[in-house]
């Protein structure tokens, strides 16, 4: 366990102690850490009110906090602009993970570190809601994954040569088969609660659904990563759950075949930030047990050639499956001439041979 991951940790949880752990870390160290786990701008907010915390540090963190909160200000208009261009254009959108939860369960949203915006959408409207990107000066980013691989389209406006804002418009909640069918567009949409800051027509998940995403996505896209603000994120969603809220939960948990990935979520958020989870309902998830057949996505040093294949297990047909491992080895043309020849005239075949070397330690071996 890392000591300045630690230290962190029980800032977050509330405890004044982790200041002291600090007393000997530069501040360069805390400050990068903090910034990697996702937590600078709670980190800076506690530090403003704690007597413990280094005067130096403490200046650091005040000027983190100042430009999270400018770059907040950026981040809400753009996504003001965005919500009421779908909904204008008739289009039902969901605001999703840390940016529905900066406004839903943080006192401020720029307390919630995030460089992107995610935005769900009925998988009948991807094409629709690309258009509506595109007419607000959003051109579409280059990606690895096929069909079968991704489900989002990450979306990035220009401005002044730097990039202003990055929407990541999804039509299905996780990208793995293995938790494709797992909270719908439909179910969460029927749940939805609004969130008016963001205007008219800006709606967010509801607290189960809120919770369940939150444990799964970091499963399915993180491998079980330990990563401080997924973990915090949990905690504040947790704070306002009722124990209907906490029935919701369990059912949906139950139909959609992601106890385990709760389970581990909520335990790991419960060790490292005090979420407050009843044991019982934690107990309750963990009798469900985990499958075995997906070990790979439950470990963050697993070769990621063992998730593909536990994952091409959910991919239905064999000429889906075909197609899935062909995105894999193959990406697209232009993804590759963008990542790795931006300015060469290399053939194809000698840019894919290019990218499965260097892929290959991901690919074979344990991180």
């Amino acid at each position: 366990m890392s000591g300045v991951r630690a230290a962190l940790a029980a800032i977050l949880r509330g405890d004044d102690g982790g200041w002291a752990s600090l007393a000997h870390e530069s501040d360069d160290v805390v400050w990068r850490r903090a910034l990697a786990e996702g937590v600078l701008p709670i980190v800076a907010d506690a530090a403003v009110s704690s007597t413990a915390c280094p005067a130096t540090l403490r200046e650091r963190l005040a000027t983190a906090r100042r430009q999270a909160l400018a770059a907040d200000l950026v981040r809400e208009h753009e996504l003001r602009r965005v919500v009421a261009a779908l909904s204008a254009a008739g289009l039902r959108t969901l605001i999703m993970k840390g940016a529905d939860l900066a406004y839903s369960v943080y006192p401020s949203p720029d307390l919630r570190q995030r460089t992107d915006t995610d935005l769900l959408v009925a998988p009948d409207d991807r094409e629709a809601a690309s258009q509506v990107l595109h007419t607000l000066g959003y051109e579409a980013v280059g990606q690895s994954g096929g069909p079968l691989l991704m489900y989002q389209q990450p979306f990035r406006l220009i401005r002044d040569e730097a990039v202003a804002h990055v929407i990541d418009l999804h039509w299905r909640a996780f990208n793995p088969h293995r938790f494709g069918d797992a909270l719908t567009f439909a179910e969460l949409d029927s749940q939805a609660e609004p969130r008016p800051r963001l205007g008219h027509g800006a709606r967010g998940l509801g607290g189960p659904h809120a919770l369940a995403l939150a444990c799964v996505h970091r499963v399915a896209h993180h491998y079980n990563d330990d990563r401080l603000i997924w973990l915090y994120d949990v905690r504040l969603i947790a704070g306002r759950m009722t124990e209907t809220d906490w029935d919701t939960l369990a059912a949906l948990a139950r139909a959609s075949g992601i106890e385990a990935a709760c389970a581990r979520t909520l335990e790991a958020a419960r060790v490292w930030v005090a979420a407050p989870v009843p044991a019982d309902r934690l107990a309750a998830l963990c009798a469900a047990g985990d499958d075995a057949d997906d070990a790979a996505f439950y470990d963050p040093r697993a070769a990621h050639v063992r998730r593909v294949l536990s994952d091409v297990r959910h991919v239905k047909g064999w000429g889906s499956r075909l197609q899935f491992a062909r995105d894999h080895l193959f990406p697209p043309a232009t993804y590759m001439r963008t990542v790795y020849a931006p300015a060469s005239g290399a053939p194809l075949w000698v840019l894919y041979l290019r990218r499965i070397a260097r892929g290959a330690r991901r690919w074979l071996v344990r991180t």
